[in-house]
């Protein structure tokens, strides 16, 4: 391996002692177990969304724990994304914001859905994988001491 390829990589073994060398492989094959552990319990598709937000850490051990805390639902395509929150998510005055016509004969409503999803993005994250948008709620950041 030329020195380009260890700089590359980020470190150089032949310059850690054996207890880092075995440190750095103890944390690889942790993050390793997590992931995988991730892919199948959570599902391979969701599971890789999850991994795609710029404040998700794989080496993080609650990595697990915080995609079941902010994993929201999967959905087949943005529309039906605007549908859920705009019919059960918000409420009153919020809903009524993205609706811009109501057929009260058929009893049936049309919704701005561009707008929706914007205001969507505004409180969640949607990550689009294949044919499928996953929504994942925004981390709250703990306060900074």
């Amino acid at each position: 391996m030329s020195s380009s390829d260890s700089e590359h990589r980020g470190h150089d073994p032949a310059d850690q002692t054996p207890e880092q060398r075995r440190e750095r492989w103890d944390a690889e094959a942790e993050r390793r177990h997590r992931i995988h552990h991730g892919l199948h319990e959570y599902g391979e598709e969701q599971f890789l969304a999850f991994l795609q937000l710029p404040e998700t850490n794989p080496d993080d051990p609650e990595l697990l724990d915080k995609f079941a805390m902010y994993f929201v639902e999967s959905f087949s395509d943005p529309i039906r994304v605007a549908l859920r929150f705009v019919g059960s998510t918000f409420t009153g005055e919020e809903a009524a914001r993205f609706i811009v016509g109501v057929d009260r004969r058929r009893g049936t409503v049309t919704v701005d859905v561009t707008r929706a999803v914007e205001h969507i993005r505004d409180h969640y994250r949607l990550v689009r994988m294949g044919d499928r948008t996953h929504v994942f709620e925004q981390p709250v950041e703990e306060p900074r001491q």
